[in-house]
């Protein structure tokens, strides 16, 4: 598990798409990770250094100034699934979000995506709203 450098682009836009059925990550949040994915992404790779997952996030509209940073994607390959590489790289996340004062983390899910909820919701995020399409909004208050 480390922070994500330049280099990893290429990488996790490709896993963005497969598990967001071929959307494309956008080109300014591609650029905002490659730009700044030291301080807003982790990467996991395997012990042969081959990519396994990787985890994103970004400041909303709206949340910014409440200090609330939001998880944009956190995707693991499927073969690696299982393994608490999702709860390693949201743990890491929160360490380092807490220790820049950040207030909390917001992120939305699926609905119907019940290991991805019941993996946030073991990490301290509670729902507050449910949005359109059966999305789900969380969100999880961090202790600076």
């Amino acid at each position: 598990l480390r922070t994500s450098t330049a280099a990893d682009s290429g990488r996790c836009a490709a896993l963005h798409a497969v598990r967001r059925d071929g959307k494309r990550l956008v080109a300014s949040k591609k650029w905002l990770y490659e730009w700044a994915g030291s301080k807003l992404a982790w990467v996991v790779e395997a012990v042969d250094k081959s990519f396994v997952g990787f985890n994103m996030y970004y400041f909303r509209e709206g949340e910014w100034a409440r200090g609330i940073v939001h998880e944009a994607f956190l995707g693991v390959l499927p073969e690696h699934r299982g393994r608490r590489l999702g709860a390693a790289m949201r743990i890491a996340a929160a360490t380092h979000f807490a220790a820049a004062g950040v207030s909390a983390i917001s992120t939305r899910i699926h609905a119907g995506n019940l290991p991805s909820l019941r993996l946030a919701e073991r990490r301290g995020f509670r729902r507050v709203h449910e949005g359109a399409c059966g999305h789900l909004e969380l969100v999880r208050p961090l202790k600076s």
